[in-house]
């Protein structure tokens, strides 16, 4: 199943940088119900080290750089699950308590 993960580079200054890769659920080795309840998902996969992982090749291959960890705070999350993408309103405040740090 296609997973779409959100990776947002925030600076100090207030500049902020959103990208969205794609990849499926093999790669991050997880399963997903058809019932996708994605506050549960990221709980589960919070600082893993493959999530960690796939999303640093996937920012590789799209010839992202991750920025210096002394003025930016790099973070994502699952945000997309085949057809579920995750609601707009809830993302602003779930982002807060269940995104892994890059």
């Amino acid at each position: 199943m296609n997973i779409g993960i959100t990776v947002i580079f925030n600076h100090d200054d207030g500049d902020c940088q959103e990208h969205l890769l794609e990849t499926n659920t093999e790669n991050l080795k997880i399963e997903v119900s058809e019932k996708v309840d994605f506050e549960d998902l990221n709980m589960k996969i919070q600082d893993d080290d493959n999530l960690i992982n796939v999303t640093h090749q996937l920012l590789h291959s799209a010839s992202i750089e991750i920025p210096s960890r002394d003025y930016w705070e790099t973070k994502c999350y699952i945000s997309k699950v085949g057809e579920h993408v995750i609601d707009s309103d809830f993302e602003e405040n779930y982002i807060s308590d269940y995104w892994t740090s890059i």
